[in-house]
């Protein structure tokens, strides 16, 4: 209240220009200033015209009850800069954390394209169809055992052609059952071995 009574009558008051004479800080300014409007000694309201504010006006009282400064501050469009929030630090931490596991992510990714036989199709859909998988519950050991039963069986029925690796990632192609020569003899094959006789 007193940097601002020894104003000339005419200055023009803003806000931001009082802050920085302020010895607190921005918040304790702010409170004083609420303070002093509760008790009267400033009035600040906006002009109008035509419902678009077109002017700010203060008026500064010494003592409730006589008038000492009256501004009239006109309305302007001021550059507002955008500032870094004060949580920062915190989530720099979080995105490293967040870009390793990404990274060891599509390492693992890398290994099983490697692995599949048919690496036609779009890779990149491929890897979202992992990801995808993944958040759901399935394993790497489980996608790669699929590639590995898809394979023996492509082996063994050499007339048919691989799926594209983007569509056999999509379909999550790994829960299919593959069955080989291997598989079915161990199933057909007797569990006792026969004697003769009746």
């Amino acid at each position: 209240m007193a940097y601002i009574l020894s104003l000339p009558n005419d200055w023009t008051i803003y806000l931001e220009e009082l802050e920085k004479h302020a010895t607190d800080g921005k918040a304790a300014f702010r409170t004083g200033w609420n303070e002093l409007k509760a008790k009267g000694y400033i009035e600040r309201y906006p002009v109008r015209e035509n419902n678009k504010i077109v002017a700010w006006k203060t008026i500064v009282r010494e003592s409730v009850g006589i008038t000492l400064l009256t501004d009239f501050q006109e309305v302007e469009n001021l550059e507002v800069e955008n500032q870094k929030l004060l949580s920062t630090n915190i989530t720099k931490d979080l995105n490293n954390k967040n870009t390793a596991n990404q990274d060891s992510l599509v390492a693992d990714f890398e290994k099983l394209w490697k692995l599949y036989p048919n690496k036609k199709g779009n890779k990149s859909t491929a890897l979202r169809s992992y990801k995808k998988a993944l958040k759901s519950g399935t394993t790497n050991r489980q996608i790669q055992d699929g590639i590995v039963a898809y394979k023996k069986y492509l082996a063994e029925n050499d007339w048919q052609k691989p799926a594209f690796g983007s569509t056999w990632f999509y379909n999550e192609r790994w829960n299919d059952e593959y069955e080989t020569k291997t598989a079915v003899e161990a199933i057909l094959q007797p569990q006792y071995e026969y004697f003769g006789g009746e």
